[in-house]
C-alpha cells in the first residue's frame, strides 16, 4: 500500500502537502517520516491534538490551537512554537503588616540600646569600682535611746555593690548604733536619715544595708548610701537624723562638729517644800530629745523632774498618781505627765524615796513652772525651773 504524509502536522497543526519534499513540517520542522500512513488510514481531523503515535521529540509539547482559529500558533525565532505566556502572579500578602514590623524593630533597637548602655557602664572601660576616698567622722548623737555614731564617710563616682548607684557621684555613711534603752528600736534609715547639700537641698538614701530591729544593749553597723554629685565635698554635707515628724538633729560631716546642743542638759534645783503631809525636794530637771526608746516630736523636748520624798507621818501617806495632781506650766500651756516612776504611796517613817516625772514640752518655752495641784485638802505648791 502506498504511504502518504498526514494532511496536518501532528505537532503544530500546520497543513502538509501530500507530496511535500523533504518530509519535514514547514513550520516546526518535525520529521514526518514516522507519520507516513496508508491512503485508507484516517487523517488527523483535529490539528489541536496530536495522534497517539510516537513523537520524535517528546520533550517538546505541541502548542494548543483552536481548530477554528485563523491564526497559527506563535513561533519562536527558531521555528518552534512558543508556550502560552501566563499572566504574572501577584505576590501574596504577608500575615504581618508593615506597622507591626516597625514596632518589632523599634523594640529590638531599644533592648539592644539598653543592653549596650548597661554593658558600657558596668563592663566597659573602667567598669570596676572607681576610686574611693574615706573621711573619718566619729560624731555621736542619741536618737530614740540609740547612741548613733557616724564612723566614716566614703565618696566615689559609684559603688558597684549598690544596686541603685548613680554614676554621677555617691556618698556612703558607716553608722554604728548601740541601743542604750530597755526595749527594741526600729532604725528605719530610709525614713530617719537625710543628707543636706549645699544650698539646702535634702536627699534621701538610695540604698540601705542594715537590720531594722536593734535589741536592747545590742550594737550594729549599717551602710547608708546617697546620690551626691562628685563635685561636692564631704565637709559641705550635713547628716540630718530624725523623721520629718520628730525632733531632728543635724550632724555636719566635718569631723569636728559641735553637737552639744543635742546632748541632755541637767539643771540642779534642790528646792524643798511640803505637800500632802510629805517633805519633797525637787532635786533637778533634765532636758533631752528622747525618752528611753522614744524620740521627741518635732519642735518638742522631754523635761524630767527628779524628787526625793520623806514621810515623817506616823501613818502611810497616799498622794496618788502624779498624772492626777502634777502639771508643768510652759508659757500658757499646762502639760500633763507622759511618764512617771514616782510612788503613789509612802510608808510611815519612809525616807529618801525617789522618783521622776517627765513632760513633753515645746523647745521654745522660755519659762517652766512645776505645779502640784490642791488635793485632799492640801494647798497647791509651785516651783520654778530654769536650765
Amino acid at each position: 500500500m502506498a504511504q502518504v504524509l498526514p494532511h496536518f502536522c501532528p505537532r503544530c497543526g500546520a497543513p502538509i502537502a501530500v507530496d511535500q519534499q523533504p518530509r519535514f513540517c514547514p513550520r516546526c520542522q518535525l520529521d514526518l517520516q514516522t507519520y507516513l500512513v496508508g491512503n485508507s488510514s484516517p487523517q488527523v481531523s483535529n490539528p489541536g491534538f496530536p495522534p497517539a503515535g510516537p513523537i520524535s521529540n517528546p520533550g517538546f509539547a505541541p502548542a494548543l490551537q483552536s481548530p477554528s482559529s485563523p491564526f497559527p500558533a506563535p513561533q519562536s525565532p527558531w521555528g518552534q512554537p512558543q508556550s502560552p505566556i501566563e499572566p504574572p502572579q501577584k505576590p501574596r500578602k504577608s500575615g504581618m503588616g508593615k506597622g507591626a514590623l516597625v514596632l518589632i524593630l523599634l523594640a529590638v533597637l531599644v533592648v539592644l540600646g539598653t543592653a549596650g548602655y548597661l554593658g558600657w557602664q558596668f563592663f566597659g572601660p573602667g567598669a570596676g569600682q572607681s576610686a574611693i576616698t574615706s573621711t573619718p567622722i566619729n560624731a555621736t548623737v542619741t536618737y530614740a535611746g540609740v547612741a548613733l555614731t557616724v564612723q566614716q564617710v566614703q565618696q566615689s563616682q559609684r559603688f558597684i555593690d549598690d544596686p541603685n548607684t548613680d554614676t554621677a557621684g555617691m556618698v556612703r555613711l558607716s553608722l554604728q548604733g548601740k541601743n542604750t534603752g530597755t526595749a527594741p528600736v526600729n532604725l528605719l534609715y530610709t525614713n530617719i536619715a537625710r543628707l543636706v547639700l549645699p544650698g539646702g537641698k535634702v536627699v534621701a538614701p538610695t540604698y540601705v544595708r542594715s537590720d531594722v530591729s536593734l535589741a536592747p544593749g545590742a550594737t550594729q553597723t549599717s551602710i547608708v548610701d546617697f546620690a551626691v554629685p562628685s563635685n561636692i565635698k564631704v565637709e559641705q554635707l550635713v547628716l540630718r537624723v530624725g523623721a520629718a515628724t520628730e525632733a531632728q538633729m543635724d550632724i555636719p560631716l566635718t569631723g569636728h562638729a559641735d553637737l552639744a546642743a543635742y546632748a541632755p542638759k541637767t539643771s540642779t534645783i534642790s528646792k524643798s517644800f511640803e505637800y500632802q503631809g510629805l517633805n519633797w525636794t525637787l532635786v533637778n530637771a533634765t532636758s533631752q530629745l528622747n525618752l528611753d526608746t522614744q524620740q521627741a516630736s518635732k519642735g518638742m523636748h522631754y523635761v524630767t523632774v527628779t524628787f526625793t520624798i520623806d514621810n515623817t507621818l506616823a501613818q502611810t501617806a497616799i498622794p496618788g498618781s502624779p498624772y492626777d495632781y502634777m502639771r508643768l506650766q510652759a508659757g500658757n500651756s499646762s502639760l500633763s505627765p507622759v511618764a512617771s516612776t514616782l510612788p503613789t504611796s509612802f510608808e510611815a517613817g519612809a525616807t529618801g524615796k525617789t522618783g521622776a516625772v517627765t513632760f513633753l514640752v515645746p523647745q521654745n518655752a522660755a519659762t517652766l513652772t512645776l505645779v502640784l495641784l490642791p488635793q485632799n485638802g492640801f494647798n497647791q505648791r509651785t516651783v520654778n525651773i530654769q536650765f
